[in-house]
C-alpha cells in the first residue's frame, strides 16, 4: 500500500524454517524493493516479545523468534504488529532480545538499508475485544511503553523517511502513546 509493503504470515501454522510458509516468507521479504517501498511491516497473531504473565506462551515466543525473527533482521523489518495478549505494548527495536536500537525521546532512528538488522520495533496491539488480562511481569528493558486499557491504533507514513504509529485509550480519544520512526 504506497510505500510501505506489509506482510501478514499466520503463527497458527508451520513457521519452522523449511516449512512452506517459512519459504514464502523469506521469498516475500527478499523481494521488497526499498526504494519503491521503504517501510517494511511485518504482523501476525502472536507476539514475538509481551511481558504480559503467559507461561504457557513464553516457548511459543521462543519458537517464533528462533525461527523468524532471524528474517525480520536480515531484511530489516521497520515494525511488527500483533495481537493474541489484549493489551498494548511498544518496544524499542529489538535484536535478539536486547535494544538494538533506543528511542530518542519518542523517535526511533534506524537505518533504511535492507540487511542493517538492529532491530525492529514490536508493537503488541490487542487492547480490544476481551476484558481478561493476565497480569504484568516486571518490565524487561526492551519494553517502552503498556497499557491494559481498550483502544485503538493508527499508522500513518508521511514519506519514505517518516513514520508515526499512535495508540489511543479510554474509548477513543485520549492518546496515550506515540512513536516515530525515522529512516536515515
Amino acid at each position: 500500500m504506497g510505500s510501505v509493503h506489509f506482510t501478514i504470515y499466520s503463527a497458527e501454522h508451520d513457521f519452522l524454517p523449511g516449512s512452506r510458509q517459512h519459504n514464502w516468507l523469506e521469498q516475500d521479504l527478499a523481494n521488497v524493493d526499498r526504494k519503491r517501498t521503504p517501510w517494511l511491516i511485518v504482523a501476525g497473531h502472536r507476539p514475538f516479545y509481551t511481558s504480559v504473565a503467559d507461561n504457557g506462551g513464553i516457548p511459543f515466543r521462543q519458537h517464533l523468534r528462533d525461527s523468524i525473527e532471524p528474517l525480520l533482521l536480515k531484511y530489516n523489518v521497520d515494525l511488527g504488529l500483533w495481537g493474541h495478549q489484549h493489551v498494548y505494548e511498544r518496544s524499542c527495536g529489538i535484536a535478539n532480545g536486547k535494544c538494538g536500537i533506543s528511542f530518542e525521546g519518542n523517535v526511533l532512528k534506524k537505518s533504511a538499508s535492507a540487511g542493517s538488522g538492529k532491530g525492529v520495533v514490536h508493537a503488541v496491539i490487542g487492547m480490544a475485544g476481551n476484558d481478561y488480562q493476565q497480569p504484568w511481569l516486571d518490565a524487561p528493558e526492551w519494553s517502552i511503553y503498556r497499557s491494559l486499557e481498550f483502544g485503538y491504533s493508527k499508522v500513518k507514513v508521511f514519506n519514505s523517511t517518516h513514520l508515526n504509529m499512535q495508540f489511543y485509550g479510554v474509548n477513543g480519544t485520549v492518546l496515550r502513546d506515540e512513536f516515530w520512526i525515522q529512516h536515515v
